[in-house]
Order: C-alpha cells, then sequence, then structure tokens
C-alpha cells in the first residue's frame, strides 16, 4: 500500500454500510409491500370463491335431498297399501310443503357463509 492512498477509517465504513444496509432494507420493504398486497388482494379474490362454492355446494345438496325426499315419498304413496304407512307419508308430504324450497333458502345460507 502507497502512502497516497489512505483506509478510510473504520467509523467511516461502519457509516457507509449502515447507510446502504438502510437503503436496502427501505427498497426490501416496498417491493414486500406491493407484494404483500397483491397476496391480499388474491387472498380476498379467492375466499370470495370459495363462498360462492361453498352456498353453490350447500344448495345443489338441498335440492338434491329435496328431490329423494319427493321420489321416495312418492314410491311409498304408490307402493304401501297400509293405513299407518299412508298416514306417515303424509305426514311427510305436508311438513314438506311448509319446510322452504332449496331456491328460497338460498339467502340464508349466503348469510350464514358470510
Amino acid at each position: 500500500m502507497t502512502d497516497n492512498q489512505q483506509t478510510p477509517p473504520p467509523a467511516d465504513l461502519k457509516d457507509e454500510f449502515a447507510r446502504k444496509m438502510a437503503k436496502l432494507i427501505a427498497e426490501l420493504k416496498t417491493n414486500n409491500q406491493a407484494e404483500l398486497q397483491a397476496l391480499r388482494s388474491e387472498i380476498r379474490k379467492l375466499r370470495a370463491q370459495l363462498v360462492d362454492v361453498e352456498t353453490a355446494f350447500r344448495l345443489n345438496i338441498a335440492r338434491t335431498w329435496d328431490e329423494l325426499t319427493t321420489v321416495l315419498l312418492a314410491h311409498e304413496a304408490k307402493s304401501s297399501k297400509r293405513p299407518k304407512v299412508l298416514r306417515r307419508v303424509q305426514r311427510a308430504k305436508s311438513k314438506k310443503n311448509k319446510a322452504p324450497t332449496p331456491d328460497s333458502s338460498k339467502e340464508s345460507l349466503e348469510k350464514s357463509s358470510k
């Protein structure tokens, strides 16, 4: 090393290093904030889709159950000759008719899933 070149004192090196690190950390934070915001937005979209899928699934199950009940009650009414079974079928039909249909309960399902 020549006499013309002087090494900076260690305090200057520390300050320079600290400034560079602070600058780097600030850049990383802004990049991370943008990525974080994008990820949060994506998560909100996926949650909304999940609610839609869950609601559709529940409604599909309700419709299927309603159709199955209708078919079973019709079969029992046709095939049974016993009065006790026929009374049960009539009671079940009247309960089924009083119950809300899957389409009318769509709003309540959507409210409960949110």
